[in-house]
């Protein structure tokens, strides 16, 4: 399933953000996508920025430097944390739809076929039934960008073998959406019990993938 909102246009709540160099940033990829499966995301999005096709594995690209590679690779999760309902604009979507149907009926009847006195309200009762449907949301977005190169790997003290590392920069992203008719509504806070959720699954997330990468980070970024 693909997501047809751009990050660019999202607010996150949460930012967490770490420098490191690592051997294997295939390895702290497939950790990214283990930690949002383990938290019960469902995948929405898992790939680069510049490909159609989502990927299960951190691809490289070449670069202009010899001996060097890049890669950027983006996890994206949601999951739904309540569903409920709006009452008054469940009742008021209920009476619009009655009456426009009635409305309707009765000019119908009296050879009026159009019946245009009925058909705003069961318009407008429709869009009320549907906005009356709340459905609060979870996203967590992880982004796996970097250099890989090859270093001289010291073996005794005449040996030496070229290895394989990476300058990774990795950062992760958390949000929660309210939802009523399939539309975002930006202006309506969650309920305190999904921000608590969303808090604890960032604080998870943060602490799986940092929990792969070797001691020595050179930067940590993390707040709202």
């Amino acid at each position: 399933m693909k997501s047809k909102q751009t990050e660019k246009a999202e607010q996150f709540t949460f930012n967490w953000k770490k420098d490191s160099r690592v051997g294997s940033p295939q390895r702290v990829f497939r950790a990214v996508r283990d930690s949002v499966e383990d938290l019960g995301y469902d995948f929405v999005e898992v790939r680069g920025p510049d490909d159609e096709e989502d990927t299960e594995e951190l691809r490289l690209k070449k670069s202009p430097i010899s001996d060097t590679a890049t890669f950027k690779e983006k996890v994206r999760g949601e999951k739904v944390l309540s569903k409920g309902r709006h009452k008054g604009y469940l009742i008021t979507g209920i009476v619009l739809t009655v009456l426009g149907a009635v409305l309707i009926l009765v000019a119908v009847a009296n050879g009026e076929i159009a019946g245009v006195g009925g058909i705003v309200p069961l318009i407008l009762g429709i869009i009320f039934l549907a906005i009356s449907s709340r459905v609060s949301k979870a996203f967590l977005v992880a982004t796996v960008e970097g250099e890989a190169y090859k270093a001289m790997a010291k073996m005794s003290e005449r040996e030496q073998e070229l290895d394989v590392v990476a300058d990774v920069r990795l950062s992760v992203k958390g949000r929660i959406g309210i939802f009523r008719g399939g539309t975002e509504m930006g202006h309506e806070t969650a309920p305190d019990l999904d921000q608590k959720i969303i808090e604890a699954d960032f604080a998870e997330m943060c602490k799986k993938v940092e929990e792969v990468l070797p001691a020595g980070v050179t930067k940590a970024k993390t707040g709202s």
